[in-house]
């Protein structure tokens, strides 16, 4: 990371929650990652995350970059597809 990212990130730290902090870091860790990939480098539930990323996208301090597909597979059997977005830090 240059300096001027450096600064940047070091400029928003005191708008940013706790745990809005530790979905950066996680996120930064990753590169580019889905919100299921953040949850697990966190060892946490979705549902538990799901609303910093919401805010943290309202902010503009992560964005959606591209989409990932996986199948669902129900319990009779039948499955769909199912599309994840992938985040990666805004800079």
């Amino acid at each position: 990371m240059n300096d001027n990212s450096k600064e940047a990130f070091n400029a928003v730290l005191p708008d940013l929650q706790k745990r809005e902090l530790t979905v950066i870091e996680a996120l930064r860790g990753l590169g580019k990652a889905t919100m299921h990939q953040v949850a697990e480098k966190m060892n946490v539930g979705v549902n538990t995350i799901s609303g910093r990323f919401t805010r943290l996208v309202r902010l503009r301090k992560i964005k959606a970059v591209d989409r990932a597909y996986y199948t669902h597979i129900y319990e009779d059997g039948t499955s769909r597809r199912v599309p994840r977005s992938i985040f990666t830090i805004n800079q």
